[in-house]
């Protein structure tokens, strides 16, 4: 009866009976065996304390047994997920006679009835689908096994949030989230019956991937900047920089100290300067701080003691770098500037920036206005200043990866598949051809640049 099997007490010496030191063992024993001979209602709280009084067991002593004796008639009572009102009663009534507190009680269903109906979650959500039918059953099932409506939800969303995670996971793998994939997560999150709330920091993480497909899409940002702008022009993108010019040095080295020269006498000793040469090396001169503008038009820095331009059409390569940038020039020395910020974001900038520029001031031809001296000088300009940009772009496989060469293998690949996701077919396959031919241009120089260093290693 109730789950429970008669079990035989512990013989008792006569000697020990004499002395009436019972078993401690079989008071636990006829407890047992009275909950699994009478119904529980007929079995009184008296008759418990007066067993435990015999063979001398505190109420303390006695808890771990009660419990577990609880345990089991619950346990049998749950195997058909339902609990009865009459059930109910029966363990209300069990639980007092055993004098267990309400929070023992909680632990102990929370411990055998709860399993069950997470069991059925998980079956419900194998196909990471949950259906009507399957919510209502489960709404159903919580209800039989009595279980409080908050822990249910605990219980359900502890096996389906990780689902949507993981869709979130996947979606932004690439660190871009497109428009599609964003209905996507909604879909999932609907089919998983969830009430998704991302906190601030979540918001941030899908607002910047939200912002780089845009990017990647070639729709760049107008930003209202403090400072004046040609006709025409539009600032994307500005950050507080330090600009730096290279500069060549160059020093003499030489070797001061004894030189010997043989006589017939002897050793005779000389010293002085011996052997000088000239060493140069490349340092890098600070020319102040300040912002940096991205613009249509050109990279305007506005320094603390004077403004520098740097007009699109001069510019033969932009090679980023975790904590900065540097622009080469086609007829003047480099120009270099550290900032902090998301690298990846002012990447696609420039890059959309210097494509579209590109795009829409193509060379010009000898028929056009001016001499054709002039403008044969544009056209080779404008040519030489985009075959340039491709090639030193090219140059660095390291450079083209945004990775130094010290970088480990797991860098290596880790960068490589973060600038494949930006320029990858399936991204721009929507897009007008002049934007799929530049990304065709650059998915070829990732992989070239991957390949190279692969070779390498």
């Amino acid at each position: 009866m109730n789950g429970l099997e008669v079990i035989d007490l512990q013989p008792t010496s006569f000697i020990a009976n004499l002395l009436g030191r019972r078993p401690k063992e079989n008071a636990f024993l006829e407890i047992h065996n009275v909950v699994a001979s009478l119904p529980i209602y007929h079995i009184s709280e008296d008759a418990v304390a007066a067993c435990l009084s015999r063979y001398g067991i505190t109420q303390e002593e006695a808890q771990p047994r009660l419990l577990n004796i609880y345990s089991q008639v619950l346990d049998h009572f749950v195997k058909d997920l339902l609990i009865s009102d009459d059930e109910v009663e029966q363990l209300r009534h069990l639980a007092t006679i055993f004098k267990l507190s309400s929070d023992e009680v909680s632990q102990i269903h929370t411990e055998i009835v709860y399993p069950r109906y997470e069991k059925a979650v998980r079956h419900a959500l194998r196909d990471r689908h949950l259906t009507d039918d399957e919510n209502a059953a489960l709404d159903n099932l919580c209800s039989k096994l009595r279980i409080p409506e908050s822990a249910a939800n605990e219980i359900y969303k502890k096996h389906a949030v990780p689902i949507y995670n993981q869709a979130m996971s996947d979606a932004l793998a690439d660190e871009i989230l497109t428009p599609e994939e964003e209905t996507e997560l909604e879909e999932v999150a609907k089919a998983l019956k969830l009430n998704i709330r991302f906190d601030e920091k979540l918001e941030s993480i899908l607002d910047r991937a939200r912002r780089l497909w845009r990017l990647a899409q070639g729709e760049l940002p107008v930003l209202s900047v403090p400072v004046n702008l040609q006709l025409n022009e539009r600032c994307s993108a500005d950050v507080e920089a330090l600009h730096y010019e290279p500069r060549r040095a160059a020093e003499g080295i030489g070797y001061s100290g004894f030189s010997t020269s043989y006589s017939a006498f002897g050793i005779r000793f000389r010293s002085g300067i011996m052997n000088t040469h000239r060493l140069s090396s490349q340092t890098l001169r600070l020319r102040g701080a300040g912002t940096l503008y991205f613009t249509n038009k050109r990279f305007l820095f506005n320094g603390d003691s004077q403004a520098t331009s740097i007009d699109l059409d001069t510019i033969a390569s932009i090679t980023f770098y975790s904590d900065g940038m540097r622009i080469g020039k086609e007829a003047s020395t480099d120009q270099i500037f550290t900032f902090s910020g998301d690298i990846d974001m002012l990447r696609l900038i420039a890059d959309s920036l210097m494509t579209t520029y590109r795009q829409e001031t193509p060379p010009r031809s000898a028929g056009s206005t001016g001499t054709g001296t002039e403008s044969g000088r544009s056209e080779r300009k404008r040519s030489s200043s985009h075959t340039v940009f491709q090639q030193k772009s090219s140059k660095s496989a390291y450079e083209v990866l945004g990775i130094t060469v010290s970088a480990s293998t797991e860098e290596i690949k880790i960068a490589y598949r973060k600038m494949a996701s930006l320029y990858h077919p399936d991204k721009v396959a929507h897009l007008a051809p002049e934007f799929r031919e530049m990304a065709d241009r650059k998915m070829k120089e990732i992989n070239t640049a991957y390949s190279s260093i692969k070779s390498k290693n």
